[in-house]
Protein backbone atom coordinates (compact mmCIF):
# COMPACT_ATOMS: atom_id res chain seq x y z
CA UNK A 1 0.00 0.00 0.00
CA UNK A 2 2.72 2.14 0.96
CA UNK A 3 4.65 1.78 -1.99
CA UNK A 4 1.82 2.22 -4.44
CA UNK A 5 1.00 5.87 -2.48
CA UNK A 6 4.38 6.39 -2.78
CA UNK A 7 4.47 6.04 -6.90
CA UNK A 8 1.52 8.40 -7.21
CA UNK A 9 3.89 11.07 -6.17
CA UNK A 10 7.00 10.21 -8.10
CA UNK A 11 4.80 10.50 -10.73
CA UNK A 12 3.95 13.57 -10.20
CA UNK A 13 0.24 13.15 -10.30
CA UNK A 14 -0.04 14.08 -6.92
CA UNK A 15 2.25 17.04 -4.97
CA UNK A 16 1.32 15.18 -1.92
CA UNK A 17 -1.26 12.41 -0.25
CA UNK A 18 -2.32 12.12 3.42
CA UNK A 19 -4.39 8.81 4.05
CA UNK A 20 -5.84 6.99 6.69
CA UNK A 21 -8.05 3.88 7.54
CA UNK A 22 -9.77 3.00 10.76
CA UNK A 23 -11.67 -0.18 11.64
CA UNK A 24 -13.45 -1.16 14.60
CA UNK A 25 -12.52 2.17 16.17
CA UNK A 26 -8.67 2.09 15.59
CA UNK A 27 -6.30 3.45 12.89
CA UNK A 28 -4.85 0.72 10.96
CA UNK A 29 -3.37 2.37 8.57
CA UNK A 30 -1.87 5.78 8.27
CA UNK A 31 0.83 7.35 6.20
CA UNK A 32 1.89 10.98 4.58
CA UNK A 33 3.45 10.60 1.18
CA UNK A 34 5.30 13.30 -1.47
CA UNK A 35 5.14 17.05 -0.30
CA UNK A 36 2.99 19.94 1.05
CA UNK A 37 4.94 22.33 -0.55
CA UNK A 38 6.62 20.51 -3.82
CA UNK A 39 8.56 23.92 -4.73
CA UNK A 40 10.23 24.04 -1.44
CA UNK A 41 10.41 20.44 -0.88
CA UNK A 42 8.48 20.56 2.33
CA UNK A 43 7.41 16.68 3.18
CA UNK A 44 3.70 15.94 3.26
CA UNK A 45 3.11 16.09 7.50
CA UNK A 46 0.53 13.68 8.79
CA UNK A 47 -1.00 17.38 10.70
CA UNK A 48 -0.98 19.09 7.25
CA UNK A 49 -4.33 21.39 6.57
CA UNK A 50 -6.73 20.66 3.50
CA UNK A 51 -9.27 22.81 1.93
CA UNK A 52 -11.87 20.07 1.96
CA UNK A 53 -14.80 21.83 0.15
CA UNK A 54 -17.61 19.88 -0.21
CA UNK A 55 -16.58 17.50 2.64
CA UNK A 56 -18.66 20.61 4.45
CA UNK A 57 -21.66 19.37 3.55
CA UNK A 58 -21.98 16.48 5.87
CA UNK A 59 -21.12 18.26 9.02
CA UNK A 60 -23.67 20.52 7.67
CA UNK A 61 -26.60 17.28 7.27
CA UNK A 62 -24.78 16.50 10.96
CA UNK A 63 -25.67 20.18 12.18
CA UNK A 64 -29.34 19.95 11.11
CA UNK A 65 -30.39 16.74 12.39
CA UNK A 66 -29.22 17.63 15.62
CA UNK A 67 -31.64 20.39 15.24
CA UNK A 68 -34.31 18.14 13.96
CA UNK A 69 -33.56 15.51 17.12
CA UNK A 70 -34.67 18.82 18.90
CA UNK A 71 -37.67 19.27 16.64
CA UNK A 72 -36.90 22.20 15.69
CA UNK A 73 -38.64 21.26 12.45
CA UNK A 74 -40.06 18.42 10.72
CA UNK A 75 -38.14 17.05 7.43
CA UNK A 76 -41.48 17.86 4.90
CA UNK A 77 -41.47 21.12 6.64
CA UNK A 78 -41.40 24.26 3.54
CA UNK A 79 -38.41 26.31 3.77
CA UNK A 80 -40.65 28.98 3.64
CA UNK A 81 -42.02 28.43 6.77
CA UNK A 82 -38.60 29.28 8.24
CA UNK A 83 -37.11 31.62 5.57
CA UNK A 84 -40.63 33.78 3.69
CA UNK A 85 -38.23 34.89 0.89
CA UNK A 86 -38.55 30.82 -0.56
CA UNK A 87 -42.76 31.19 -0.13
CA UNK A 88 -43.18 32.25 -4.43
CA UNK A 89 -40.61 30.36 -6.19
CA UNK A 90 -40.39 30.40 -9.79
CA UNK A 91 -39.35 27.64 -12.09
CA UNK A 92 -37.49 27.67 -15.12
CA UNK A 93 -39.75 26.72 -18.40
CA UNK A 94 -37.15 24.33 -19.47
CA UNK A 95 -33.87 23.85 -17.61
CA UNK A 96 -30.77 25.98 -18.57
CA UNK A 97 -33.27 27.78 -21.30
CA UNK A 98 -33.91 31.03 -21.77
CA UNK A 99 -34.08 33.09 -18.11
CA UNK A 100 -36.85 34.93 -19.30
CA UNK A 101 -39.27 32.04 -19.40
CA UNK A 102 -40.53 30.74 -15.80
CA UNK A 103 -43.23 29.13 -14.63
CA UNK A 104 -44.85 29.27 -10.92
CA UNK A 105 -43.34 26.35 -8.44
CA UNK A 106 -45.93 23.64 -8.37
CA UNK A 107 -44.73 22.98 -4.61
CA UNK A 108 -42.79 24.38 -1.86
CA UNK A 109 -39.32 23.65 -1.14
CA UNK A 110 -39.17 20.85 1.59
CA UNK A 111 -36.35 20.50 3.93
CA UNK A 112 -35.89 17.24 2.99
CA UNK A 113 -35.28 18.26 -0.94
CA UNK A 114 -32.41 20.80 0.48
CA UNK A 115 -30.48 17.71 2.13
CA UNK A 116 -30.85 15.58 -1.16
CA UNK A 117 -30.32 17.92 -4.04
CA UNK A 118 -33.81 17.77 -5.01
CA UNK A 119 -34.69 21.20 -4.42
CA UNK A 120 -34.19 22.84 -7.94
CA UNK A 121 -31.71 25.23 -6.95
CA UNK A 122 -28.94 24.69 -9.67
CA UNK A 123 -29.49 27.95 -12.03
CA UNK A 124 -26.04 28.88 -11.65
CA UNK A 125 -26.41 31.09 -14.52
CA UNK A 126 -29.18 32.85 -12.19
CA UNK A 127 -27.03 33.01 -9.45
CA UNK A 128 -24.43 34.56 -11.27
CA UNK A 129 -27.21 37.46 -13.06
CA UNK A 130 -28.84 37.89 -9.53
CA UNK A 131 -25.20 39.63 -8.32
CA UNK A 132 -24.19 36.47 -5.45
CA UNK A 133 -20.33 36.51 -4.70
CA UNK A 134 -18.82 35.61 -1.04
CA UNK A 135 -18.42 39.29 -0.27
CA UNK A 136 -22.14 39.35 0.91
CA UNK A 137 -23.10 37.08 4.51
CA UNK A 138 -24.94 34.14 4.51
CA UNK A 139 -28.35 35.66 5.35
CA UNK A 140 -28.01 38.66 2.72
CA UNK A 141 -26.50 35.74 0.04
CA UNK A 142 -29.53 33.34 0.82
CA UNK A 143 -31.99 35.98 0.64
CA UNK A 144 -30.82 36.59 -3.03
CA UNK A 145 -30.96 33.30 -3.82
CA UNK A 146 -34.36 33.20 -3.36
CA UNK A 147 -35.17 35.76 -6.25
CA UNK A 148 -33.51 33.25 -8.74
CA UNK A 149 -35.57 31.06 -10.87
CA UNK A 150 -35.12 27.28 -10.00
CA UNK A 151 -33.67 24.63 -12.55
CA UNK A 152 -36.75 22.30 -12.25
CA UNK A 153 -39.56 21.53 -10.16
CA UNK A 154 -38.86 20.72 -5.92
CA UNK A 155 -38.55 16.63 -6.00
CA UNK A 156 -38.53 16.18 -9.31
CA UNK A 157 -34.87 15.88 -10.47
CA UNK A 158 -31.36 15.55 -8.64
CA UNK A 159 -29.22 18.36 -9.09
CA UNK A 160 -25.83 19.22 -6.65
CA UNK A 161 -26.55 22.81 -6.77
CA UNK A 162 -26.76 25.50 -3.67
CA UNK A 163 -29.16 23.61 -1.06
CA UNK A 164 -26.54 23.17 1.51
CA UNK A 165 -25.96 27.09 1.86
CA UNK A 166 -29.66 27.64 2.47
CA UNK A 167 -29.25 24.66 5.15
CA UNK A 168 -26.57 26.69 7.04
CA UNK A 169 -28.91 29.54 7.03
CA UNK A 170 -31.66 27.72 8.37
CA UNK A 171 -29.32 26.65 11.47
CA UNK A 172 -28.70 29.70 12.10
CA UNK A 173 -32.76 30.61 12.23
CA UNK A 174 -33.15 27.51 13.97
CA UNK A 175 -30.45 27.86 16.82
CA UNK A 176 -30.06 31.64 16.48
CA UNK A 177 -26.66 31.23 16.66
CA UNK A 178 -23.96 32.40 13.89
CA UNK A 179 -23.67 29.21 11.74
CA UNK A 180 -19.40 28.63 12.58
CA UNK A 181 -20.42 29.25 16.03
CA UNK A 182 -23.01 26.58 16.02
CA UNK A 183 -20.80 23.61 14.17
CA UNK A 184 -17.55 25.25 16.65
CA UNK A 185 -19.85 24.72 20.36
CA UNK A 186 -22.16 21.13 19.17
CA UNK A 187 -19.89 19.21 16.53
CA UNK A 188 -16.03 20.27 16.43
CA UNK A 189 -15.62 20.88 20.46
CA UNK A 190 -17.10 17.47 21.73
CA UNK A 191 -15.65 15.79 18.92
CA UNK A 192 -12.50 17.75 19.68
CA UNK A 193 -11.45 18.68 15.87
CA UNK A 194 -9.23 21.39 16.89
CA UNK A 195 -7.91 22.41 13.53
CA UNK A 196 -11.40 22.28 11.56
CA UNK A 197 -12.60 26.13 10.94
CA UNK A 198 -13.98 28.50 8.12
CA UNK A 199 -10.07 29.86 8.04
CA UNK A 200 -6.29 29.12 9.15
CA UNK A 201 -5.00 31.16 11.65
CA UNK A 202 -1.41 32.88 11.20
CA UNK A 203 -0.29 30.55 13.42
CA UNK A 204 -1.32 27.47 10.90
CA UNK A 205 -0.32 28.80 8.17
CA UNK A 206 2.48 26.81 8.03
CA UNK A 207 0.38 23.64 7.76
CA UNK A 208 -1.93 24.38 4.79
CA UNK A 209 -1.10 21.65 2.18
CA UNK A 210 -0.55 24.12 -1.32
CA UNK A 211 -3.00 23.59 -3.89
CA UNK A 212 -2.17 21.93 -7.34
CA UNK A 213 -4.06 21.20 -10.90
CA UNK A 214 -3.35 19.20 -13.38
CA UNK A 215 -1.33 20.25 -16.79
CA UNK A 216 -2.15 19.60 -20.29
CA UNK A 217 0.68 16.64 -19.78
CA UNK A 218 -1.33 15.72 -16.71
CA UNK A 219 1.64 16.54 -14.09
CA UNK A 220 1.14 18.69 -10.94
CA UNK A 221 2.05 22.46 -11.12
CA UNK A 222 0.53 25.40 -8.79
CA UNK A 223 -2.80 27.10 -8.86
CA UNK A 224 -2.37 30.20 -9.13
CA UNK A 225 -4.15 31.78 -6.41
CA UNK A 226 -3.07 30.70 -2.97
CA UNK A 227 -3.66 30.62 0.61
CA UNK A 228 -6.41 30.87 3.22
CA UNK A 229 -8.18 33.22 5.04
CA UNK A 230 -6.82 34.34 8.11
CA UNK A 231 -9.41 35.21 9.69
CA UNK A 232 -13.43 34.37 9.62
CA UNK A 233 -14.14 35.33 6.15
CA UNK A 234 -17.46 37.57 5.49
CA UNK A 235 -19.40 34.19 3.78
CA UNK A 236 -19.35 31.52 5.71
CA UNK A 237 -21.95 28.88 4.12
CA UNK A 238 -22.87 25.17 4.35
CA UNK A 239 -21.77 23.14 0.99
CA UNK A 240 -18.13 24.23 1.49
CA UNK A 241 -15.35 26.30 2.73
CA UNK A 242 -14.10 24.06 5.67
CA UNK A 243 -10.38 23.30 6.76
CA UNK A 244 -9.61 20.38 8.50
CA UNK A 245 -6.96 17.11 8.76
CA UNK A 246 -6.98 13.44 8.48
CA UNK A 247 -7.14 12.96 12.00
CA UNK A 248 -9.74 15.66 12.80
CA UNK A 249 -11.93 14.14 10.36
CA UNK A 250 -11.59 11.08 11.37
CA UNK A 251 -12.70 11.94 14.38
CA UNK A 252 -15.94 13.26 12.60
CA UNK A 253 -16.15 10.08 10.73
CA UNK A 254 -16.10 7.52 13.59
CA UNK A 255 -18.77 9.65 15.19
CA UNK A 256 -20.81 8.24 12.28
CA UNK A 257 -19.88 4.95 11.89
CA UNK A 258 -20.82 5.01 15.84
CA UNK A 259 -24.04 5.76 15.23
CA UNK A 260 -23.81 9.87 16.81
CA UNK A 261 -21.13 9.13 19.43
CA UNK A 262 -17.39 9.48 20.00
CA UNK A 263 -15.60 9.39 23.71
CA UNK A 264 -18.75 9.99 25.77
CA UNK A 265 -19.92 12.58 23.57
CA UNK A 266 -23.21 11.92 21.69
CA UNK A 267 -24.61 14.30 18.94
CA UNK A 268 -27.16 12.43 17.53
CA UNK A 269 -28.62 9.08 18.08
CA UNK A 270 -27.86 5.71 16.37
CA UNK A 271 -31.37 5.87 14.52
CA UNK A 272 -31.06 8.89 13.31
CA UNK A 273 -27.77 8.09 11.73
CA UNK A 274 -28.80 5.15 10.07
CA UNK A 275 -31.79 7.39 8.68
CA UNK A 276 -29.25 9.55 7.08
CA UNK A 277 -27.04 6.95 5.29
CA UNK A 278 -29.92 5.39 3.48
CA UNK A 279 -31.21 6.81 0.46
CA UNK A 280 -34.43 9.18 0.16
CA UNK A 281 -34.06 10.03 -3.88
CA UNK A 282 -36.65 7.56 -5.70
CA UNK A 283 -35.00 5.99 -8.64
CA UNK A 284 -36.92 7.72 -11.11
CA UNK A 285 -35.58 11.05 -9.87
CA UNK A 286 -31.93 9.97 -10.02
CA UNK A 287 -29.52 10.94 -12.70
CA UNK A 288 -29.17 7.92 -15.41
CA UNK A 289 -25.24 7.44 -14.71
CA UNK A 290 -26.12 8.37 -10.79
CA UNK A 291 -25.57 11.48 -9.01
CA UNK A 292 -22.33 13.21 -10.19
CA UNK A 293 -21.73 10.65 -12.40
CA UNK A 294 -21.56 8.16 -9.23
CA UNK A 295 -23.40 5.22 -10.99
CA UNK A 296 -25.12 2.66 -8.85
CA UNK A 297 -25.20 5.14 -5.52
CA UNK A 298 -28.28 7.01 -4.24
CA UNK A 299 -28.17 9.83 -1.81
CA UNK A 300 -29.13 10.39 1.90
CA UNK A 301 -29.17 13.07 4.43
CA UNK A 302 -26.02 14.66 3.36
CA UNK A 303 -23.67 12.21 1.23
CA UNK A 304 -23.59 9.26 -1.31
CA UNK A 305 -25.12 6.18 -0.77
CA UNK A 306 -24.12 2.73 -2.85
CA UNK A 307 -27.23 1.16 -3.39
CA UNK A 308 -26.06 -1.47 -6.17
CA UNK A 309 -21.89 -2.27 -6.25
CA UNK A 310 -21.48 -4.18 -9.68
CA UNK A 311 -22.84 -0.83 -11.48
CA UNK A 312 -20.66 1.02 -9.79
CA UNK A 313 -17.97 -0.85 -11.62
CA UNK A 314 -15.30 -0.10 -8.90
CA UNK A 315 -14.60 -2.22 -5.84
CA UNK A 316 -17.12 -1.27 -2.58
CA UNK A 317 -19.03 -2.43 -0.41
CA UNK A 318 -23.60 -1.92 -1.03
CA UNK A 319 -24.23 0.93 1.43
CA UNK A 320 -21.23 2.63 1.86
CA UNK A 321 -21.81 6.23 2.60
CA UNK A 322 -19.09 8.91 1.16
CA UNK A 323 -18.41 12.52 -0.17
CA UNK A 324 -15.35 14.41 -1.99
CA UNK A 325 -14.01 17.79 -2.09
CA UNK A 326 -13.34 19.35 -5.54
CA UNK A 327 -9.66 19.52 -4.86
CA UNK A 328 -9.47 15.58 -4.03
CA UNK A 329 -10.39 14.87 -0.46
CA UNK A 330 -12.92 12.02 -0.07
CA UNK A 331 -13.90 9.82 2.69
CA UNK A 332 -16.05 6.42 2.88
CA UNK A 333 -17.71 4.96 5.52
CA UNK A 334 -18.15 1.27 5.86
CA UNK A 335 -20.45 -0.16 8.42
CA UNK A 336 -20.64 -4.00 7.33
CA UNK A 337 -16.70 -3.94 8.03
CA UNK A 338 -16.53 -0.98 9.95
CA UNK A 339 -14.31 0.80 8.63
CA UNK A 340 -13.41 4.68 7.40
CA UNK A 341 -11.16 5.50 4.38
CA UNK A 342 -9.94 9.03 4.37
CA UNK A 343 -7.94 10.07 1.16
CA UNK A 344 -6.66 14.09 1.18
CA UNK A 345 -5.20 15.71 -1.41
CA UNK A 346 -5.37 19.20 -2.62
CA UNK A 347 -4.82 18.82 -6.46
CA UNK A 348 -7.77 19.98 -9.16
CA UNK A 349 -9.66 18.58 -10.94
CA UNK A 350 -11.17 15.73 -8.56
CA UNK A 351 -10.11 12.33 -10.50
CA UNK A 352 -10.16 9.43 -8.89
CA UNK A 353 -8.20 6.49 -10.29
CA UNK A 354 -5.60 6.42 -7.30
CA UNK A 355 -8.18 6.56 -4.89
CA UNK A 356 -9.68 3.60 -6.33
CA UNK A 357 -6.86 1.80 -6.03
CA UNK A 358 -6.01 3.11 -2.66
CA UNK A 359 -9.85 1.49 -1.99
CA UNK A 360 -8.61 -1.69 -3.53
CA UNK A 361 -5.43 -1.93 -1.19
CA UNK A 362 -7.35 -1.56 1.72
CA UNK A 363 -10.23 -3.98 1.17
CA UNK A 364 -7.32 -6.74 0.06
CA UNK A 365 -5.83 -5.87 3.51
CA UNK A 366 -8.50 -6.86 5.56
CA UNK A 367 -9.09 -10.20 7.26
CA UNK A 368 -12.52 -11.96 8.24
Amino acid sequence: MRQVLADTVSRKEYAGVNAMVAQHGKIVFSGSFGFQDLEAGKPMQPDAIFAIQSMTKPVTAVAVMILYEEGRFLLEDPVAKYLPAFATMQVLAAEGGDPAQVVPAASQITIRQLLTHTDGMFNFKGYAAAGINPQQNLAATVEKMATVPLSHQPGKAWRYGNSYEVLARLVEVWSGKPYDVFLSERIFQPLEMKDTSFFVPVEKAVRLAKGYKLNEHNIVEPLPKQGAPEHLPIYVGGGGGLYSTTGDFMRFSQMLLNGGTLDNHRLLSPITVDYMMQNHVPLDVLPPNGPNGRKGFGHGLGGYVLLDPPTYEDLSVKGEFNGAGSGGTFYWIDRKNDLIGLWLVQRYPLVQTSLKRFKVLTYQALEK
